[in-house]
């Protein structure tokens, strides 16, 4: 691949964050070693979030969950559910993205952080400032609900 081929997949988002899932799931190793933060559920322990550094972007992955029925109607949208889902419905699919995209919104954006049995909104301004003050290798762990 060349670097105008690296470039354009770059620039599209879904293949990207595609690519971005992939090595993530293949490089265990790696994503320990640039591991930057990750985020647990205070009561399960469940794996909410974790954010690397990979070059000058921080990857972000967050694993699959479920949603109940009432917060799937209330809170997303048929065409999200078609998308994202794995059942068509409210088991969402896990994925990877890219945290930079959040930068310059403000207090504006938030990444929810969710497992089958918990929902928070985290800022994303909270998030980028947490990452960009971290080092990678020795990530800081964070539970949630904060107490």
């Amino acid at each position: 691949m060349t670097d105008f081929d690296i470039a354009a997949v770059l620039r599209d988002r879904a293949q990207r964050d595609e690519l971005l899932l992939t090595w993530y799931k293949s490089n265990p190793a790696a994503v320990r070693g640039a591991l930057l933060a990750e985020y647990r559920c205070r009561a399960r322990g469940c794996l909410l979030a974790r954010f690397w550094r990979m070059r000058e972007v921080v990857g972000y992955y967050q694993p699959a969950y479920k949603l109940s029925r009432a917060k799937n109607e209330a809170e997303t949208v048929p065409e999200a559910r078609a998308k994202r889902t794995t059942d068509g419905d409210r088991h969402w699919a896990e994925a990877a993205h890219v945290l930079d995209d959040l930068r310059g919104w403000g207090s504006q954006a938030a990444l929810h952080m969710q497992c089958d049995h918990f929902r928070e909104a985290v800022k994303a301004v909270d998030l980028l400032a947490q990452v960009d003050a971290a080092t990678p290798g020795k990530p800081v762990r964070v539970s949630l609900p904060s107490v």
